[in-house]
């Protein structure tokens, strides 16, 4: 696979951006038998007699209504849109990011008894069945109370069991059922269902809702990408002396840095006007530019930034000599892991071993150098230099 990005870099007075892309794939097995529920319908059962205490109305089982199941995407790649349903939201099923979890809901039209005490209780753990390894759900349940008046919603208990005492007149029940998988082989991707039998219990009368639970594990996407800058390599404000001026030249140096702002240095008869670190010309303004590119492991890759020229209007004329850092965290330069590479075009490749982060990215920053002629016109120079990221090259 072979994805390149030409980007102009204007120096000195210019944008830089980054186009991205990824790619996304999933396998997916054919569920088991057992019927699915859609989103926002569901039934609620009488539990069998044998063993377990009758309910009082078993011809009228549909005192719950279940709102929706456990639907969990798990993607390695750590895609933004399925950051939702993600498996840690279902193991806390917090009242603001439960979309995970399943919901379940008192029908309104049977009033709960108030002061009654109800439990729910979940098994300490479901089958679920895919198209690789064995695997395990462990449920949680968590018991919320509704507050109508006050548009309250409130978690009272939590874990394998949970427990409602309610006021019937203003408060209202929910149940929120999460948990966490157990025995996923990360390489046997596809959909993994099952069944969660939550029993409610209220004195002599006991309920069971059958609670689906979807999960899905996506495959890894190889992802090769150059991502987004926030900004260029940029200076403004450099004095510019009169005709009368026998001091005009010098060099403007600006290192590159993890930081929002880097050091700036000057030399020649610049430092002697303005001061090395450029404090003594108020008007003096620059950044440096940033790029982050994405790469698998063992993967094959190239970046490049190509070398600038410009023409100051007089007889001369001057490159930018780039100044390009990355981390290393086996390198032992300096006894610290950003390292500097000085170079008109600066070329890195997989031998280069910059660090990548957790989501596989690895971070260029964006410095340079340039000498200010003495024959330089006043005015505002730019020119562009081309980033070139391959990769599968």
């Amino acid at each position: 696979m072979h994805k390149s990005s030409v980007i102009p870099i204007c120096l000195l007075a210019s944008i830089l951006a980054f186009p991205a892309f990824a790619q996304q794939t999933a396998k997916r097995e054919e569920p088991p038998e057992r019927p699915r529920l859609d989103e926002g319908s569901g039934f609620s059962r009488a539990p069998s007699l044998e063993g377990r205490i009758p309910p009082i109305s078993p011809d009228d089982p549909s005192r719950f209504i279940l709102d929706r199941g456990i639907r969990v995407e798990d993607h390695p790649n750590g895609i933004g849109r399925y950051a939702a349903q993600a498996p840690g939201l279902a193991a806390v099923c917090d009242l603001d990011t439960y979309l995970p979890c399943a919901r379940i809901l008192w029908v309104l039209r049977f009033p709960p008894v108030s002061g009654a005490t109800y439990q729910t209780l979940v098994p300490a753990r479901v089958q679920l069945h895919g198209p690789g390894s064995e695997a395990w759900w462990t449920p949680s349940v968590h018991c919320v109370i509704y507050e109508p008046r006050r548009l309250a919603r409130n978690k009272v208990s939590s874990g394998q069991s949970c427990m409602h005492i309610v006021d019937a007149e203003t408060q209202q029940m929910e149940w929120l059922i999460g948990g966490r998988i157990e025995g996923l082989d990360p390489d046997d991707y596809g959909v993994y269902e099952g069944w969660i039998p939550v029993t409610i219990t209220m004195g002599s009368q006991q309920w069971i809702v059958d609670v689906p639970v979807t999960y899905e594990r996506f495959k890894r996407v190889a992802s090769c990408s150059l991502e987004s800058s926030t900004g260029n390599p940029f200076i403004s404000g450099i004095p510019h002396h009169g005709d009368d001026e026998d001091q005009r030249g010098g060099t403007v140096d600006v290192s590159p840095a993890s930081g929002v702002r880097s050091v700036l240095a000057l030399s020649g008869d610049l430092a002697g006007r303005c001061g090395s670190d450029g404090a003594g010309c108020p008007s003096l303004s620059f950044t440096t530019g940033w790029a982050r590119f994405q790469a698998d492991e063992g993967t094959t890759w190239t970046f490049d930034v190509s070398s600038v020229s410009f023409d100051g209007g007089g007889n001369t004329e001057s490159d930018w000599t780039w100044t390009v850092g990355y981390y290393d965290y086996d390198a032992d330069e300096d006894g610290g892991p950003f390292v500097i590479q000085t170079s008109k075009s600066p070329s890195f490749s997989e031998s280069a071993d910059p660090w990548f982060d957790s989501n596989r990215y690895a971070h260029i920053f964006l410095g340079g150098s340039i000498e200010i002629e003495d024959d330089w016109e006043a005015g505002s120079y730019s020119e562009t230099a081309t980033v070139t990221f391959c990769c599968g090259c």
